[in-house]
């Protein structure tokens, strides 16, 4: 008898190009999605990137294999609508030829919305800050519903509140270290519920308000050190739990957590988006990356490491 023909072991495919939109951070992650496939590679795993739809869909992909949508996190949400048609399709073929598709048009619409997403957490067990509406019981801190790096406020109890923006009770999450005050918040990069990175992001509460970007943090290595022992390090447990129950909640996905660090010691979720890597951060740390908490990120080992998590879950 003649054996069987064998199974073609599954592959890994990132789609960079979608329907006219390239990811405006494409030059920038380009490193991080090269490191990312040859570390794929060298482990045995064909890996490949493909610029659109097309060049998916000719390489006939064994069934089994994963195809992650690699877009830059804002162009991923932004103007969702003229890009639904080129996501359906994706989700439509994955589906048929039997593919993981992580990013599909299922994950966008729930991610591109953060009401949906707390929502969604919340059924989820994932402890987030409570929703706000009509006339604020307590203060609240309010955002847009989609975009990021937009104006936040910090209304009043009373405050009649917009239905129209992200509302939710708000935390305190000021610190101190050194004699200043700062408003903490951590970020976890994900490989589904595996973590690759967590660190710390911090603002002084004299330069303005409590919602908190990478460039608002001190390239202060002592401050970075001294915050990311209090908050990080006992905390690791803990937050493992977070984005395993985070991976649940969304599905499997490349997945930056925004953890705010309560003042009274409480861990909650406040955002989730698509990120496979963190370009600013790395750029503004990357000064003081000697002795830093996330040195080897900030020397690009994010890509490899990335692989290595999938690689271990594609194992499984």
């Amino acid at each position: 008898m003649s054996a069987a023909p064998e199974t073609p072991e599954p592959e890994v495919a990132l789609i960079t190009f979608l329907d006219g939109h390239r990811s405006k951070g494409a030059k920038a992650t380009g490193s991080f999605r090269r490191n990312f496939v040859q570390a794929l590679r060298a482990r045995g795993i064909r890996a490949h990137r493909f610029a659109g739809l097309r060049k998916l869909f000719a390489a006939n992909l064994p069934r089994g294999s994963v195809v992650a949508l690699s877009l830059n996190e804002d162009e991923f949400y932004r103007n969702l609508d003229l890009r639904l048609p080129a996501m359906a399709m994706l989700s439509s073929y994955c589906r048929t030829q039997g593919l993981t598709l992580i990013h599909g048009l299922e994950q966008a619409l729930v991610l591109a919305n953060k009401r949906a997403t707390s929502e969604v957490l919340r059924l989820h067990s994932v402890p987030t800050p409570s929703l706000s509406s009509g006339e604020a019981a307590t203060k609240v801190f309010s955002n847009s519903l989609s975009a990021s790096h937009q104006a936040v406020e910090v209304l009043p109890p009373g405050a009649e509140l917009d239905a129209g923006r992200f509302n939710v009770d708000y935390v305190d999450c000021r610190h101190q270290e050194g004699g200043q005050t700062y408003h903490v918040c951590l970020r976890a990069l994900c490989v589904g519920p595996d973590i690759n990175f967590v660190y710390v992001r911090a603002r002084d509460v004299e330069h303005g308000g409590p919602s908190v970007h990478n460039v608002d943090t001190p390239q202060d290595l002592g401050l970075i050190r001294a915050l990311h022992d209090r908050l990080v390090r006992p905390n690791e447990a803990h937050i493992q739990r977070i984005a395993a129950q985070v991976s649940h909640a969304l599905g499997f996905g490349f997945f930056g957590i925004d953890i705010l660090a309560a003042a009274d010691g409480r861990l909650m979720v406040c955002e989730v988006g698509v990120k496979f890597n963190d370009v600013s951060y790395e750029t503004h740390m990357y000064p003081i990356r000697e002795g830093h908490p996330n040195e080897t990120m900030l020397n690009g080992a994010a890509g490899e490491r990335a692989a290595a998590l999938l690689a271990r879950r594609l194992s499984k």
